[in-house]
């Protein structure tokens, strides 16, 4: 899942840098360097996509597999205002009960089903990061 506003960042530093390129380059009249640094820029703009630095905390896939299981509970739910698919972008402050610490408070935002909205109170499966306890994912 992408967050927006690092997509917008990173679309930006990539259109200024190709703005870079071809107000500098191109009026010397040098076109390999030109070639040479455009590929060198849609490499760098492919590898950070794909490197997760646009994804929502960065973590997604590795807590995916390496995070910790744990239930939490709902305490607030916020609608951003943002829909995907017609699916609602919210924002929760969950309760999070490790089964090996101490239950701790984090906050999440996650696309919800607008078949199954959950709602205050109810229980979900998170997986957690045992080192920065904060970087949550509802699974």
């Amino acid at each position: 899942m992408f967050s927006v506003t690092r997509l917008l960042v990173i679309c930006a530093i990539y259109l200024a840098y190709l703005f870079g390129i071809i107000f500098i380059v191109l009026p010397t009249g040098n076109l390999g360097l030109y070639l040479v640094l455009l590929f060198v820029g849609v490499g760098l703009f492919l590898l950070v996509m794909f490197t997760g630095w646009g994804t929502t905390s960065g973590k997604y896939k590795w807590l995916m597999h390496n995070g910790r299981d744990a239930n939490a509970t709902i305490l607030e739910m916020k609608d951003t205002g943002i829909t995907l698919n017609k699916s609602p972008y919210v924002s929760f402050r969950l309760r999070v009960e490790p089964t090996d610490a101490a239950p701790y408070e984090a906050k999440v935002r996650a696309f919800v089903s607008r078949i199954a909205i959950p709602r205050v109170g109810d229980t979900v499966r998170v997986k957690y990061d045992a080192e920065k306890p904060q970087h949550v994912i509802i699974v």
